[in-house]
């Protein structure tokens, strides 16, 4: 049974091992002891086992295992150390690297903030101390087992003497730096309380400042809400990196950590920064396509496909998630829409061919505006609020229309009489005559009282043939 062990052991998959270890040199070191003991079984075993007359001989199996474990042995000693000997370099140079900090850096500033981040730092190293003393523990025993079992260090190998030595070094720069903040923490704590002090007072300060100044106002443009909202992130973000040394700095001299109050407030705040933000983005893409009917020339607009534009900008408002839509300035841009939609009506009636250059004018005058009607563009028309000045604009498009039907009357009238062919019959082969006087007599006395009657209208006056 126990040969039958080994040999499963034998066949196992080398790269099925090292997976299961990982990066654990606990693991690792257990791994190669374990294997040294059961090659020292082995060659402790019988080779021979005698039942009855039958004799087996084992000596054979014993060294095809005892290549294995040898083969084993190499090669996971191999990767052993080549993984021992990055991790203590690594490790030698982070301390060295903390070493060369601590000894650059100074309690000894007129900058509260460069103050707590020394202590703050010296406070990690401390925290970090536990786990890397227990680091060079392994180390050393690490070494040994290489050592023991004749392991080839290559040149740049760095032993644990090395190890040890910039540990030393730097467990005593630290020690020394942790009893100078010790010596002046009282100074230290005063200087963190100011400066926790000044903080919230700025912090009041900027926050007073977003709330007269954040950018909801519908009438603003993108661009310029998007700049604002960069620029009150950039000084939220500094405060609350500021206030997060200040709350580990006083965690580290064994001060209140007061202030969660301003904390939360300072989270509310940059998630209302990032809601608003993203209206913004969302709300710059309508106003661009707004932008862009605004810019049509009037003369090549169609009322309808205005209206179909401004219904689907107005679907897409809607889509918006139910927290972006809280603003005022999406309801700005959605009453926008409703306004541009609700005067389509007189968009349509302009565009009528009952408006002539003398009813534009007219307009004009009412409305105090002066517009080239070649560079005439749906903007400017919007831009004289149509709703405001609905009873200027349709009383306008009225006496147009009613100019108009005089007008269609009289071309009709024209073109009657100037096409009428009058019915000639032959009188004693002499002389033609006309017939049917009294059907053509009705028919002028019919439109000399029509014209007559026209005249009295409202609209008549400005009729040239009138």
């Amino acid at each position: 049974k126990q040969w039958y062990q080994r040999r499963v052991r034998g066949d196992m998959d080398m790269t099925v091992i090292c997976s299961r270890v990982g990066e654990n040199l606990n693991l690792w070191q257990k791994l190669l002891n374990d294997i040294k003991k059961h090659r020292l079984t082995i060659d402790k075993m019988e080779t021979r086992e005698q039942f009855g007359p039958l004799i087996v001989d084992y000596s054979q199996v014993q060294t095809k295992i005892n290549m294995k474990y040898d083969t084993w042995h190499k090669e996971i000693l191999s990767r052993f150390g080549t993984m021992l000997g990055e991790t203590m370099g690594g490790f030698q140079s982070e301390i060295n690297k903390s070493r060369t900090d601590l000894e650059s850096s100074s309690l000894d500033t007129s900058s509260t903030a460069e103050a707590v981040q020394f202590v703050t730092y010296v406070q990690q190293l401390k925290r970090n101390m536990r786990q890397w003393q227990d680091q060079v523990e392994v180390f050393t025993s690490g070494q040994r087992i290489l050592e023991r079992q004749r392991y080839q260090f290559p040149n740049n190998w760095i032993y644990i003497d090395q190890i040890e030595g910039e540990w030393d070094a730097f467990s005593a720069i630290l020690k020394k730096k942790d009893m100078h903040i010790q010596q002046q923490v009282s100074q230290l704590q005063e200087r963190i309380l100011s400066e926790d002090k000044s903080l919230a007072g700025r912090t009041q300060e900027l926050l007073s400042e977003w709330n007269l100044n954040k950018p909801i106002q519908g009438n603003i443009k993108p661009s310029d809400a998007l700049d604002t909202l960069v620029l009150f992130e950039k000084k939220f973000l500094k405060l609350k990196e500021e206030r997060d040394n200040i709350i580990k700095a006083k965690e580290a001299l064994e001060l209140s950590s007061a202030g969660a109050t301003t904390d939360n407030q300072l989270e509310v705040i940059l998630e209302e920064v990032k809601d608003l933000n993203e209206v913004w983005r969302e709300l710059s893409s309508i106003w661009t396509q707004i932008d862009e009917l605004k810019e049509k020339p009037w003369l090549s607009i169609a009322p309808r496909k205005v209206r179909q534009s401004l219904d689907t900008l107005l679907n897409q408002c809607k889509a918006m998630p139910a927290r972006l839509r809280s603003y005022s300035s999406y309801d700005y841009v959605t009453k926008v829409l409703k306004n541009y939609i609700k005067v389509n009506q007189t968009i349509i009636a302009l565009k009528s061919e009952a408006l002539k250059e003398r009813h534009w004018k007219a307009m004009m005058r009412e409305l105090n505006v002066v517009w080239v009607m070649a560079e005439l563009t749906l903007g400017q028309v919007w831009g004289v609020d149509l709703q405001k000045n609905e009873m200027i604009v349709s009383g306008i498009i009225t006496t147009a229309q009613g100019e108009m039907a005089l007008e269609e009357f009289l071309k009709q009238v024209r073109e009657k009489w100037n096409t009428y062919e009058l019915d000639l019959i032959s009188y004693q082969n002499k002389t033609r005559l006309i017939r049917g006087w009294d059907e053509l007599f009705d028919g002028v006395r019919e439109h000399i009282n029509s014209v007559s009657a026209m005249k009295l209208s409202p609209y008549s006056a400005l009729i040239p043939l009138l």
